[in-house]
């Protein structure tokens, strides 16, 4: 189900929209125009060809892009505030108002949906050094900069806009706010650069999805629980057959999205390769939020298990049973009321994964018990794992990396 919704999400549906975004940089900044989808291929042909080359590659460029992304919204976040915008600073932007419940529960699908991912370093645990230290610390603090990051640059946006001005929709009449912003407080040479390091975010999402991804495939080649072909590894020991899967699904994406109408079936209508986004990435959203519940649900099982020997038990139990709070409120504030069409899509599509991957485990269950019940064993047996320095042997069925 995570795999699904992870291929909806950020591992084939985001190049439709880097594809419209590469283009309105084009069209902004170069005056000219090109297809929305060539944006797109390019941005995936340089995901697969870094993940293809190696994890320590594809890592670096994710680490690379990412803090580049950041420097212009600090750069413009370090303007603003001091100058205090347009009324001066003040914390009663972070009161919700006037605003309704509904309508706090509808911004949580969209808050949730920006930090999918941040689980994502679970998925080279088999690639790091010292995975039991590394892993909780790598996924713990992406949680805390991004929190940190986001509360800054959107306080930063709130105040530079202003109430009166946010108010009369100023933010979304604006083709790229962040970019007015910087052209208000800054000039234009930062609003080019806002404009371009978004594009290189998307960049970076896309190949850390496609690392995590094609890792899932392979393990399930490994495990047994898809043909053992899935755990076919290159000359450079990543997952060829993950990296082409989701090659294959996101050039499939593309073309949907370029054949597709759904566009003109919305009030006001919009291009249609941009609804056709909307409605993968609310399937991916979906899919991804019902695992964290999953996750919580289970979590609440461990320290059950481990109630006597567990410490700090009574915090514990309260941050996990908050865990579920956040999704399940998402999931409210996205159906109810119920999407129109062709929103609802994203909903159907989100029921067939829901379908398929409990089709597919009831066939496991049944035709191979035996590899269900020792499936990802090897991650719990033993504390050691091979170091990146290690050659590891080539279509084996150790880590992929």
């Amino acid at each position: 189900m995570y795999l699904l919704g992870t291929l909806f999400l950020g591992a084939g549906g985001i190049y439709i929209g880097l594809g419209f975004l590469v283009q309105g940089f084009f069209q902004s900044h170069i005056h000219t125009s090109i297809p929305w989808w060539v944006g797109g291929a390019a941005g995936l042909a340089i995901a697969f060809t870094l993940n293809h080359f190696g994890v320590r590659i594809a890592i670096r460029g994710v680490l690379i892009l990412a803090t580049l992304s950041s420097i212009p919204f600090l750069i413009l976040g370090t303007v603003i505030i001091p100058k205090g915008g347009v009324g001066g600073n003040t914390l009663s932007v972070f009161s919700p108002g006037e605003t309704s419940w509904n309508a706090v529960f509808n911004g949580i699908l969209f808050a949730v949906t920006l930090f999918i991912g941040f689980e994502a370093a679970a998925s080279i645990a088999e690639e790091t050094q010292n995975p039991r230290k590394s892993i909780p610390i790598a996924v713990v603090g992406a949680v805390a900069l991004s929190a940190a990051l986001y509360i800054f640059v959107c306080y930063a946006g709130t105040i530079g806009f202003g109430k009166v001005a946010l108010e009369k929709g100023a933010w979304f009449s604006a083709a790229s706010p962040m970019g007015t912003l910087a052209t208000t407080y800054v000039g234009n040479w930062l609003s080019v650069l806002i404009d371009l390091v978004i594009i290189l975010d998307a960049l970076s999402l896309s190949i850390a999805i496609m690392i995590t991804a094609s890792r899932i495939i392979f393990a399930f080649g490994r495990d047994g629980l898809l043909p053992h072909a899935a755990a076919r590894t290159s000359r450079h020991d990543t997952p060829v057959v993950g990296n082409l899967a989701i090659a294959i699904w996101s050039i499939l994406l593309l073309i949907w999205a370029g054949a597709s109408t759904y566009g003109n079936q919305v009030t006001p209508p919009l291009p249609n390769p941009i609804e056709a986004f909307n409605i993968t990435t609310s399937a991916g959203s979906y899919l991804v939020e019902l695992i964290y519940i999953f996750l919580a649900l289970f979590a609440l099982r461990l320290l059950w298990r481990d109630r006597d020997t567990e410490g700090g038990l009574w915090w514990k139990t309260i941050l996990v049973l908050l865990g579920p709070a956040t999704p399940i409120l998402a999931f409210k504030g996205a159906l109810d009321p119920f999407p129109t069409s062709p929103t609802n899509l994203g909903v159907f599509i989100a029921i067939a994964c829901i379908v398929i991957a409990a089709v597919w485990y009831g066939i496991l269950h049944f035709a191979r018990p035996t590899e269900v019940e020792a499936a990802a064993a090897h991650a719990v047996e033993h504390h050691g794992v091979p170091a990146l320095d290690e050659p590891i042997p080539h279509h084996s069925a150790g880590a992929a990396g």
